[in-house]
């Protein structure tokens, strides 16, 4: 497997995982708008959110795990490394940053004609383009730090061998899990979760996916184990969830271990499964415009809640599966047509 990664970026199990990340981050916003009105609503209907926002827990550090099982480990010309990754990133996100930008600074303006001066202006686009145009754009500029350290941190990984990996991946476990443990003086106010978690997930990517366990034979008997882990973790998760928020009387969305456990085993599941490792007509295309959807997701989302589609239309354990449904269909489309455009191709993807 480790080579087969080396010498080709085509690998259908990524892929397919990839796409169903990508669905997984569209449905945790979608739901998302609901979750935070714990207390505002009715236990029901902020359960439908909470059971459908943590279906989706998984997806951003899986992004960063594929990241790891493909660009980690490979001899590159960094010149030509920082220029394609950079390119293929920086296009997109500066595309439709300006897009995010226009589009809330027109809706701001028509709500209040006073903020239509050029100081208000130029401060709005400064404040944005420091912290995101929208609310989805901090996974890019967290990605651009990895890109800048990658040259650095690959070297590493190439020279090192199993057990430093592993020594690695057991400084970011303890560093993830001590924030949760009950003892006051091993914690900071230092935000490490850069290394903890980012790199940690960078590097457990690579070492699962070069570091094959033998399951030949027992595939079934994994694949039950795998499944139990997962629907156990996001069981966990979801009880969690809401007595922490009835404790703090606010919704309370804190990363925590079992999102761990849930992001390893749908991560194992697509690396082990044979079924998963099959071309699926729907992942495909989705994996073909899945930066694109990440990027416009949260602009169709508002698009459609002005059009009366939202978690709040109807029931909201039927109308949040119909607008995720909705914001993928019409994501792909708008895409799509870009994609038709000459060199839409460098926005869209």
């Amino acid at each position: 497997m480790a080579k087969i990664l080396k010498n080709n970026y085509h690998i259908i199990w990524i892929e397919n995982l990839r796409a169903i990340a990508t669905l997984a981050v569209v449905l945790l916003h979608v739901a998302s708008q609901m979750f935070y009105n714990f207390g505002k609503v009715s236990d029901m209907h902020w359960w439908a959110s909470n059971l459908y926002i943590n279906l989706g827990r998984f997806s951003v550090p899986c992004f960063i795990m594929i990241t790891g099982a493909l660009i980690l480990g490979r001899n590159y010309n960094w010149k030509n490394f920082i220029k394609k990754r950079f390119l293929r990133i920086l296009c997109p996100f500066i595309f439709w940053s300006i897009i995010y930008i226009i589009y809330n600074l027109v809706r701001i303006i028509y709500k209040d004609s006073s903020k239509l001066n050029l100081n208000f202006i130029l401060e709005y686009i400064q404040n944005k383009l420091a912290y995101g145009a929208s609310y989805q754009m901090w996974y890019i500029y967290m990605l651009i730090g990895i890109y800048l350290i990658f040259p650095i941190f690959n070297k590493w990984i190439i020279n090192s061998n199993r057990k430093e990996q592993q020594y690695f991946l057991l400084i970011c476990l303890l560093n993830y899990l001590i924030q949760y443990l009950p003892i006051d003086f091993l914690k900071t106010d230092v935000n490490i979760s850069f290394f903890s978690e980012s790199l940690g997930y960078l590097v457990l990517g690579y070492y699962l996916t070069n570091n094959k366990f033998n399951f030949d034979g027992k595939k079934r008997f994994y694949f039950l184990i795998l499944i139990s882990v997962f629907l156990i973790s996001y069981l966990t998760i979801c009880i969690d969830t809401y007595y922490s928020s009835i404790i703090k009387n606010s919704p309370i969305q804190k990363i925590k271990p079992w999102d761990l456990l849930q992001t390893i085993s749908i991560f194992l599941l697509f690396l082990y499964i044979p079924y998963l490792n099959k071309k699926i007509r729907l992942l495909s295309i989705v994996n073909n415009y899945s930066f694109g959807i990440y990027l416009i997701h949260v602009l169709i989302m508002d698009l459609l809640a002005k059009a009366g589609l939202a978690y709040y239309s109807f029931n909201p354990y039927l109308s949040i599966p119909i607008t995720f449904i909705c914001t993928i269909f019409f994501s792909i489309l708008v895409l799509y047509l870009l994609s038709k455009v000459p060199y839409g191709k460098y926005i869209t993807r």
